[in-house]
């Protein structure tokens, strides 16, 4: 009896925090607060083609899983103040830009199944991401006040999982 496993976990997880806390008075011209930040994790196996079975019974299995579980923290917080009546702040600007991205896949050789051999692929991509963009407690006094919060723009896809046969090897 003959048994292969092969197996490949990427992960990527974390917090990207871009934050201002005002527990009393901030005077300034213009804020601007700006979190950009990328959570991606690439799980790809391609098991060898070929090789030699000597086995009666015989198995195979491929496991590809990959993971993004990102948060991400972007504002003014607080118990004071930005500007006053008499002091305006200018622009303040809050700004998040994120991409998560999670891409497992198996590359694999042609198998030939039979009665006495199984073979087993299994691919997983899991995205998780929080992102939030704000402005909490603080008295604020400003000209303009702008939020901006982007996850994945212009993307089509937050993962991919793929199961790919590389075909026979022509001798």
């Amino acid at each position: 009896i003959s048994v292969g496993v092969m197996v490949g976990y990427a992960k990527a997880a974390g917090t990207f925090e871009s934050l201002l806390e005002s527990t009393g008075k901030i005077d300034a011209k213009n804020i601007s607060i700006t979190n950009t930040w990328n959570g991606k994790a690439d799980a790809v196996l391609t098991p060898a083609l070929g090789g030699i079975d000597v086995s009666y019974y015989g198995g195979e299995a491929n496991l590809a899983f990959a993971d993004v579980m990102t948060k991400a923290n972007t504002g003014i917080k607080g118990s004071g103040a930005i500007g006053s009546t008499d002091k305006r702040a200018g622009r303040i600007t809050v700004e998040a830009k994120g991409t998560a991205y999670a891409h497992a896949e198996v590359v694999a050789p042609l198998l030939e199944v039979s009665s006495k051999s199984v073979a087993t692929n299994t691919v997983n991509a899991y995205v998780s991401a929080i992102q939030e963009t704000f402005i909490n407690g603080v008295d604020l006094y400003g000209a303009s006040v702008s939020l901006t919060s982007e996850l994945n723009k212009g993307k089509t896809e937050g993962y991919v999982r793929r199961y790919r046969s590389r075909g026979r090897r022509e001798d």
